[in-house]
């Protein structure tokens, strides 16, 4: 078994997600525990939100996570090919409800 972390740039695009599914898959037979932490600048962006919500202004921090959001979703349609009939979906719109909650 082996541990493969990625993050920031190594995930920040489509070919880099692309990129690091390779890396994996050429390693399956060694079963890697495979981590993700957030793509490029999104944990700044997370930061900003946050900071906006603490600040009472709401209107800001949604408008930074709808930001978030979108860039997720797009480039999850970008990387998974049934992305229609995949999990991926609403499984995405949970997480960014939780965070609108939260920011709200």
């Amino acid at each position: 078994m082996i541990v493969m972390k990625f993050g920031g740039t190594s995930v920040e695009d489509a070919p880099a997600i692309e990129r690091v599914s390779e890396i994996v898959r050429r390693r399956l037979e060694l079963k890697p525990a495979v981590v993700v932490s957030a793509m490029g600048k999104t944990t700044r962006n997370l930061l900003d939100a946050a900071g906006f919500s603490a600040a009472g202004k709401s209107a800001d921090a949604l408008r930074k996570l709808d930001e978030i959001r979108r860039f997720h979703f797009d480039l999850a349609k970008k990387v998974l090919p049934a992305w229609e009939r995949s999990a991926a979906g609403p499984r995405l719109t949970g997480y960014f409800e939780e965070l609108r909650k939260l920011f709200e």
